[in-house]
C-alpha cells in the first residue's frame, strides 16, 4: 500500500483547494520561515487520525480550519484527502475490496470531525488501526517534526520503545491488545453483576412460589363464589318477573276507569262551550265603547300638548330672530377684515420681491471670490508637499545612520564582555575534583535506593493480600445484608397490601367506624357478626349513614345471668358503648340453651363467629363478613408492625456490620495506597539519583567539551570585535558627508505661515457667502407664504358674502312663521268644548255593555266549576294508571337490570345460567338472603386469605425464564473472558517474537548507520528497564570516532542529531514505512555533516520503496532532491503550492 496524493481545502493557511503529489524518490519542500510548510505535515498527520490539538499546535481542533486574514473571512470548514495505492492488496480485510483507498478527514467549525474511507463514514479508531498496521500513523515515528530529534535523544529508553515497536510491526497489535484488556475487565465486571443479580433473582423466586400456592387456593373459592352469585342474580331474576307480570293485571283496570271519566268531563265541557260562545260578542260591543271613550280622553289630552307646542315655537322664533341678526354682523366685520389683510400681503409681497433681485448680485460675486481663495489654497498645498517630502527623506537617512551607529556601538559593548566572560570562565572551569567526588557519592545513592524500593514493593504485595481478605469480609457482609432487607421488604410489601385493602373499603369523604375500634384478638369474628355491616357506617353526623350517641334516657336490660358483654373485649366509640353492651359472648356449645333467655334487643355470639338473636335469627360460626375480616387485617397489620421492627433492627446490625466491613476495607485500601505510595517515593527518590548520577556524568563530559567551545569562541569574539571597529568607522565618515539641508526647512515653516493665513480668508468669505445663501432662501420662503395667505384671505371674504346670503333668506321664513302661530290659541279652545260634551254620551253607552257581560260571565263560570270536577276525576284515574305504568316500567328495569346484571357478570342469559352452572328448581333456595349469607361466607373465607398475588405464577415464570437467559450469557460471558486471556496471551506471545527477532535487525542496521554517518566509530543498542521485552526500554550506546563509549545524553548536539537519526532510519530498514517526512532534520547540522545526511538518505530512496519528503533551508540538500515544491505567501495568512520536478529539469537541459 503506497500514498500517492494529499489534497488540502481550507486547512491552516492553505485556504484554496491545494493538491501535494505523493512520488517516489525524495521530494523536497522549500519556503521562508511562517509560510506553512509545517501545515502541510500537520495535515498528513491530521488525516492518519491526529485526536491532540496540541500536537496540531492549536488550543482546539477547530483552530485547524482557516481563521481568515485581513482581506479574507474565515472559513467554517476543512477537508484533508489521503489517496493510497491498494493494487498490492495488503490493505484489512474490510477495506481491500478496491485498487484505491481514498480517505477523507471533515471538520465543521463546532460540530467536530467526520472520517470517511471511499465515500463510507468510519470511525477514526478504524483509520488508526490501519495506518498502525503499516507502521505508520499520526505518532509515527516516520513523520520526524521539527525538534523531534532532540526529544527521542531527551526521552526515557521506556518512551524510545515506541520506534522498536514500529520497526517490529506491533503498532497495531499493540493497540488491539489494550482494546482486548478493556474488554476482559467490562467483561469481567459484567460477570460479578450478573451474578449478584441471579442471587437476587432466586431470592425474589422463592418467594413467588409461596404466592403461587397461595393465588391457586384463592382462584378456587373465587370459583366456588362466581357460582353461588350466579345462584343469587337468578333468583332475584325470578322475582323481578313475577311482580312484573302481576302489575300489568292492574294497569288494566285503571286503565278503565280513566275511559269512563272521560266520557264525564267531554258532557261538562260541551255545556261550558255553549255559555262560552255568547261571551265575546258582549265583550266585543263593552271594548267598541270603552275605545271610544278612550280616543275622545286621548284627544282631549291632545288639545292641552298642542297649545303648549304653540307656546313653546313663538318663544323659539323669536330667539332664532335675534340670533340671526348677531350673525349677520359677525359676518359683516368678518369680510371687512379679509380685505384689509388683502391690501396690507400685497404691499410687503412687492417689497420683497424688490429686494431679492439685490440679493442675487451679491450671492454671485461672494461665490467668485470664494472659488479664487480655495485656488490659492491648493496650489500652496502642493508646493509644501514636494518640499516636506525632501525634508523627511533627509532626516531618515540621517536617523538610519544613528541607529546603526548605536547597534555598532551596542555591539562593541557586547562583544568587550563576552571576551570578559569568555576569559572569567575558562579560569574557572580548571578546577573539577569536586565534581568528581559529587559523581561519586550519587552511584552510592543509587545503591541504597535500590534498596529501599525492593523492601518498599515487598511490603506493598502484603498490603495487597490484606485488602483482598477484607474485602471477602465486605462481600460477605452484603449478602446478609441483602437477605435482610429483602425480608424486611416483604414485610412492608404485606403491610402496605393490607392497608391498601383497609383503604379501598372505605368512603374518601368519611371514615367508617370500624377504624376507630380496637379488638382484643380472637374476637373479630364475634364483634363482625354481631354488627356486620353496621361497622361500615361513619359516626359523622354529616353522613347520610351514620352512628350517633344513644338517648341517656333509653333504658336497657341486663344479659343473662353469668354472661360477659362483648364490650369488656372491645375498645369502640360512645356510638357503640349500649350496643356492645346488649351483645353477650359466650362459648360455641351454650348458643342453643342461652338463646331463649334473651330479652327484646339482645344477641349472644361466640367467638368461632356464630350468633343468636333474640328473635331467633341465627348465624353458624363459618359465616365470614366484611366487617370481621377487617378487624383481623387490622390486627394482622400490628403483628407486622412488630416484625418489622424486628426486621429493621437486624437490618441495622447487619448494615452496621456492613459498615465495619467497609471501614476494614477503607483502612486496608488506605494501607496499600500508602505501601504503593511509599514505593513509588522509593522508585522516584531511584529514579532522582540515577538522573542526578546521568546529570552529572553529562556536565563532566559537557565541561570537556566547554572548554573546547570557549577556545573557539576566543578568537571568533576577536574577529568579531575588529571587524565592528572597521566598520563603526565606516560609518562615521558617510554621517560626515550628510548635512541637513536648513533652508528648505525654513521655506517650509514660511510656506506653512501663508497657507494658514490663505485659510482664514477663505473660511470668512465661506461664512459671508453661506449668510447670503441663507438670507436669499428665507425670503423666498416669505414671498411664497405671502402668496398663500393673500388667497385664504380672497376665501374668506368670499364664504363671508354666502353666508350674509343665507342669513338674509333664514330670516324672512322666521318672520312668516311667527304671522301664522298668531290664531292658533282661539281654534284649540273651540274643539275643546266640543270633546266634553262626546265624553260624556260615550260614558254612558259603556257602562250598559259591561252590565250585560258580567251577567252572561257569571252563567259560564258555574259551568266551568262543574267541569273541574269532572276533569279532577279524569285526573285521578289517570295518575293512578300512570302510577301503576310507573311501578310496571320500575318492575320491567328491575327485571332489565336483572338481566344485565347477569350479562354483565355472567356473560350469558338468564335462562342460559341453568346450563352453564347447573342449576334447577330442586337446589335454588327462595329466600334470596340464604344466598347472601352463603355469599358472605365465602368472601369471608377468600378474605382471610390475606393479599394475594394473582400474577405470582406468571412472575415466576418471568423470572425463571430470566435466570435461565441470565445463566446462559453467564456462560457466554465466562468463555468470552476465556476467548479475550488466551487472545491476549497470544498477541503478548507473538509480540514478543516479533521485537526480539527485530531487535537483533535493528541493532545491526542500527550499527551500520552509525558508523557511515560519523565515518567510523562504533554503537549498539540496549534493552533496559525489565526482562520481559514488551515492557523493556531501549537505551543507546555510542562512541564517536576518539571517543570512549557512552550514552546518547553524553554527546554533543551534532553527534545526538546524527545518532538519533541513525536510529530513525534503522527502523525503516528494518519495517520500511510508506511514507517518511523529515522536517528541517538537518537544520542543527553542519555542511560536512549534512552532506553524510544526504548521502545516507540517497542511499535509503535506492534501496527501500519508501517516499522521502523533507522540509529543509539548506542548499545543500535542496540539490540532492528528485522534486522540489516550493510554498509562498504572496497574500499574507495565504499558502500557495508550486513545484518543479528536478530530474525532469536536469533532462531537459540536457538534451538543450
Amino acid at each position: 500500500m503506497r500514498l500517492t496524493k494529499l489534497s488540502l481545502s481550507g486547512f491552516k493557511s492553505f485556504v484554496e483547494p491545494t493538491e501535494f503529489q505523493v512520488e517516489k524518490g525524495l521530494t523536497g519542500i522549500v519556503g521562508p520561515n511562517g509560510c506553512g510548510k509545517s501545515n502541510l505535515v500537520e495535515a498528513l498527520r491530521w488525516v492518519m487520525g491526529e485526536t491532540s490539538a496540541k500536537q496540531m499546535r492549536g488550543d482546539g481542533m477547530d483552530d485547524v480550519i482557516f481563521n481568515g486574514t485581513s482581506t479574507r473571512p474565515a472559513r467554517n470548514l476543512a477537508n484533508v484527502t489521503l489517496k493510497l495505492n491498494n493494487s498490492d492488496r495488503k490493505a484489512p480485510a474490510q477495506f481491500n475490496d478496491s485498487d484505491e483507498i481514498e480517505i477523507t478527514r471533515h471538520i465543521e467549525r463546532g460540530q467536530g470531525s467526520t472520517y470517511t474511507l471511499n465515500g463510507l463514514e468510519v470511525r477514526a479508531r478504524d483509520i488508526q488501526l490501519l495506518f498502525a498496521d503499516f507502521a505508520t500513523g499520526a505518532h509515527s515515528s516516520a513523520l520526524v517534526g521539527q525538534g523531534q530529534v532532540n526529544n527521542l535523544i531527551n526521552e526515557k529508553p521506556s518512551k524510545r520503545r515506541k520506534l522498536l515497536e514500529e520497526a517490529s510491526g506491533i503498532t497495531g497489535l499493540h493497540a488491539r491488545r489494550h482494546e482486548a484488556e478493556l474488554r476482559l475487565r467490562g467483561a469481567e465486571t459484567n460477570l460479578e453483576r450478573l451474578q449478584d443479580v441471579i442471587h437476587t433473582l432466586d431470592i425474589q423466586l422463592n418467594a413467588l412460589k409461596r404466592q403461587t400456592r397461595q393465588a391457586t387456593r384463592y382462584r378456587k373459592i373465587s370459583d366456588n363464589l362466581k357460582k353461588w352469585e350466579a345462584k343469587l342474580l337468578y333468583v332475584r331474576w325470578l322475582q323481578a318477573k313475577q311482580f312484573e307480570v302481576s302489575i300489568e293485571e292492574r294497569i288494566k283496570i285503571a286503565s278503565s276507569d280513566v275511559q269512563k271519566c272521560s266520557e264525564n268531563t267531554a258532557i261538562a265541557t260541551n255545556e261550558r262551550e255553549s255559555y262560552a260562545t255568547k261571551i265575546p260578542p258582549l265583550r266585543i260591543i263593552e271594548s267598541e265603547c270603552a275605545t271610544t271613550l278612550q280616543r275622545l280622553t286621548i284627544e282631549h289630552e291632545q288639545l292641552d300638548d298642542e297649545e303648549r307646542q304653540v307656546n313653546t315655537l313663538r318663544n323659539s322664533i323669536a330667539q332664532n330672530l335675534i340670533q340671526i341678526n348677531s350673525d349677520i354682523e359677525r359676518e359683516q366685520a368678518l369680510s371687512k377684515d379679509a380685505e384689509e389683510a388683502i391690501i396690507l400681503l400685497t404691499e410687503e409681497y412687492d417689497e420683497l420681491f424688490q429686494i431679492s433681485e439685490l440679493d442675487y448680485n451679491t450671492e454671485s460675486k461672494a461665490k467668485s471670490k470664494q472659488d479664487s481663495l480655495r485656488d490659492e489654497v491648493n496650489k500652496l498645498e502642493s508646493e509644501i508637499s514636494i518640499l516636506l517630502e525632501s525634508v523627511i527623506s533627509t532626516e531618515a537617512r540621517q536617523n538610519d545612520f544613528q541607529l546603526r551607529k548605536d547597534e555598532l556601538n551596542s555591539r562593541e559593548i557586547r562583544l568587550r564582555d563576552e571576551h570578559k566572560n569568555i576569559t572569567e570562565e575558562t579560569q574557572i572551569n580548571e578546577d573539577d575534583e569536586e565534581k568528581n567526588i559529587q559523581l561519586t557519592q550519587a552511584e552510592q545513592n543509587i545503591h541504597t535506593a535500590n534498596q529501599d524500593y525492593v523492601k518498599a514493593t515487598i511490603e506493598a504485595e502484603e498490603t495487597k493480600s490484606q485488602l483482598k481478605i477484607a474485602q471477602n469480609e465486605e462481600r460477605q457482609a452484603k449478602d446478609t445484608l441483602q437477605l435482610l432487607e429483602t425480608k424486611g421488604e416483604r414485610l412492608h410489601a404485606e403491610a402496605n397490601a393490607i392497608k391498601g385493602l383497609l383503604g379501598q373499603d372505605t368512603d374518601d369523604s368519611f371514615q367508617s367506624i370500624v377504624d376507630n375500634i380496637e379488638v382484643d384478638s380472637g374476637y373479630e369474628n364475634a364483634l363482625g357478626v354481631a354488627l356486620g355491616d353496621d361497622l361500615q357506617a361513619p359516626a359523622d353526623k354529616n353522613a347520610p349513614i351514620h352512628w350517633a350517641i344513644p338517648s341517656q334516657k333509653l333504658v336497657l336490660s341486663d344479659l343473662p345471668h353469668g354472661i360477659e358483654p362483648l364490650s369488656k373485649f372491645v375498645v369502640a366509640p360512645n356510638e357503640l358503648s349500649k350496643r356492645l353492651s346488649q351483645i353477650g359472648v359466650i362459648n360455641e356449645h351454650e348458643g342453643s340453651d342461652l338463646r331463649n333467655s334473651l330479652l327484646l334487643g339482645q344477641r349472644l355470639v361466640s367467638r368461632e363467629g356464630s350468633l343468636w338473636r333474640w328473635d331467633g335469627y341465627t348465624v353458624k360460626a363459618g359465616a365470614s363478613t366484611p366487617a370481621a375480616s377487617r378487624l383481623k387485617q387490622r390486627n394482622r397489620l400490628s403483628e407486622l408492625s412488630k416484625e418489622i421492627k424486628e426486621s429493621d433492627s437486624e437490618c441495622e446490625e447487619a448494615r452496621s456490620l456492613f459498615k465495619l466491613a467497609e471501614q476494614k476495607v477503607q483502612k486496608a485500601t488506605h494501607d496499600m495506597e500508602t505501601s504503593l505510595e511509599t514505593a513509588t517515593k522509593a522508585g522516584h527518590y531511584l529514579n532522582k539519583a540515577r538522573d542526578l548520577k546521568s546529570t552529572l556524568s553529562e556536565e563532566a563530559a559537557t565541561r570537556l567539551t566547554r572548554k573546547e567551545a570557549l577556545a573557539e569562541n576566543f578568537v571568533r569574539v576577536e574577529n568579531e570585535l575588529a571587524e565592528t571597529l572597521s566598520e563603526k568607522i565606516k560609518l562615521e565618515e558617510e554621517m560626515a558627508e550628510l548635512s541637513v539641508n536648513v533652508s528648505r526647512r525654513q521655506s517650509l515653516e514660511i510656506k506653512r505661515a501663508e497657507l494658514d493665513q490663505l485659510r482664514l480668508d477663505l473660511e470668512k468669505e465661506t461664512r459671508i457667502y453661506e449668510n447670503t445663501v441663507r438670507e436669499l432662501s428665507n425670503r423666498k420662503e416669505r414671498l411664497v407664504k405671502i402668496l398663500s395667505e393673500t388667497t385664504v384671505h380672497k376665501q374668506q371674504a368670499g364664504l363671508a358674502v354666502q353666508r350674509l346670503s343665507e342669513l338674509g333668506k333664514r330670516k324672512i321664513i322666521a318672520e312668516q312663521d311667527k304671522e301664522e302661530l298668531e290664531n292658533k290659541p282661539q281654534t284649540i279652545a273651540a274643539k275643546r268644548k266640543l270633546l266634553f260634551d262626546q265624553i260624556a254620551n260615550s260614558e254612558t253607552e259603556r257602562n250598559e255593555a259591561a252590565d250585560n257581560l258580567a251577567q252572561a260571565e257569571s252563567i259560564l263560570e258555574s259551568a266551568e266549576r262543574e267541569l273541574k270536577e269532572k276533569e279532577a276525576n279524569l285526573v285521578s284515574a289517570r295518575e293512578l294508571f300512570i302510577r301503576e305504568e310507573g311501578i310496571h316500567d320500575q318492575s320491567k328495569q328491575a327485571t332489565d337490570m336483572a338481566k344485565n346484571q347477569i350479562r354483565e357478570r355472567l356473560g350469558c342469559s338468564p335462562k342460559d345460567i341453568v346450563n352453564n352452572y347447573g342449576i334447577n328448581d330442586d337446589n335454588i333456595p327462595e329466600d334470596a338472603d340464604e344466598i347472601e349469607i352463603k355469599i358472605q361466607r365465602l368472601t369471608k373465607e377468600r378474605e382471610n386469605i390475606g393479599p394475594v398475588n394473582l400474577r405470582a405464577e406468571s412472575e415466576a415464570n418471568e423470572i425463571e425464564t430470566q435466570i435461565e437467559t441470565m445463566k446462559t450469557e453467564q456462560k457466554d460471558l465466562e468463555a468470552a473472558i476465556s476467548r479475550l486471556r488466551q487472545g491476549i496471551s497470544d498477541l503478548n506471545r507473538e509480540g514478543r517474537e516479533r521485537i526480539i527477532g527485530s531487535f537483533t535487525k535493528i541493532d545491526e542496521h542500527f550499527q551500520s548507520l552509525f558508523t557511515k554517518l560519523f565515518g567510523g566509530g562504533h554503537a549498539h543498542l540496549e534493552m533496559v528497564g525489565s526482562e520481559d521485552p514488551l515492557e523493556a526500554g531501549l537505551e543507546i550506546m555510542a562512541s564517536p570516532p576518539g571517543k570512549r563509549l557512552q550514552t546518547l545524553s553524553l554527546l554533543s548536539g551534532g553527534e545526538k542529531a546524527l545518532t538519533a537519526t541513525a536510529l530513525i532510519f534503522a527502523a525503516f530498514l528494518t519495517n520500511p514505512a510508506p511514507i517518511c517526512v523529515l522536517d528541517e532534520v538537518d537544520a542543527p547540522l553542519d555542511d560536512t555533516n549534512v552532506g553524510r545526511f544526504c548521502s545516507l538518505i540517497s542511499d535509503l530512496v535506492d534501496s527501500t520503496d519508501t517516499k522521502f519528503i523533507i522540509i529543509t533551508h539548506h542548499r545543500m540538500t535542496m540539490t540532492k532532491v528528485d522534486r522540489l515544491y516550493g510554498i509562498t505567501m504572496e497574500e499574507k495568512g495565504v499558502s500557495q503550492l508550486v513545484s518543479v520536478d528536478l530530474t525532469e529539469a536536469e533532462q531537459w537541459r540536457k538534451t538543450v
